[in-house]
C-alpha cells in the first residue's frame, strides 16, 4: 500500500432527501441523498487519491453538491479538534488534501505514511431511485 492510497471506504448512513423534484407521474427525478461515511487511508502531502477508487461515486453518490471532511484519527490517535485542519477534495484531479489551519496554535497536519481516518458528510445526486 503506497502513501496516498485509500485502504477502505465505509458508508455509515445513506438517506434519501425528499424535495429533489419529481416527474409528472410522481417518480423522483434528482434522487438527492445525504451520505455519511468514513475513509481510511495512508496520508501523503501530495494528496489522498480518491480517483483511484472511482471518485465521488465511491463515497455513495454520483455527484457531490456539498462535501465536508473532518479528521477523526491519525495513526490511531483520536483528534480532539478537527477544526485544526482544512480538508478539501480537488474535483479536477480527485485528490483529498489536508492543510493545517494557520492561526490555530499547535496545529500540525499528519506526516507522510501516517494512517488517517476521515469522516465525511456528502449531499448529492444518486442514480439509484430506491435507496431502501
Amino acid at each position: 500500500m503506497a502513501n496516498g492510497d485509500i485502504t477502505a471506504i465505509k458508508i455509515l448512513s445513506r438517506i434519501p432527501l425528499p424535495g429533489g423534484g419529481h416527474t409528472v407521474t410522481g417518480v423522483a427525478k434528482n434522487n438527492k441523498v445525504l451520505v455519511i461515511g468514513e475513509i481510511t487511508a495512508t496520508y501523503v502531502s501530495t494528496g489522498i487519491d480518491l480517483s483511484a477508487e472511482g471518485g465521488v461515486p465511491a463515497l455513495g453518490a454520483d455527484t457531490a453538491d456539498f462535501i465536508k471532511f473532518s479528521l477523526n484519527t491519525t495513526d490511531g490517535a483520536v483528534i480532539a479538534d478537527d477544526a485544526l485542519y482544512l480538508i478539501q477534495l480537488d474535483h479536477a484531479d480527485g485528490l483529498i488534501y489536508m492543510l493545517e489551519n494557520v492561526g490555530v496554535a499547535d496545529a500540525a497536519a499528519p506526516t507522510d505514511a501516517d494512517a488517517v481516518t476521515l469522516r465525511y458528510v456528502l449531499v448529492g445526486d444518486s442514480h439509484v431511485a430506491d435507496l431502501t
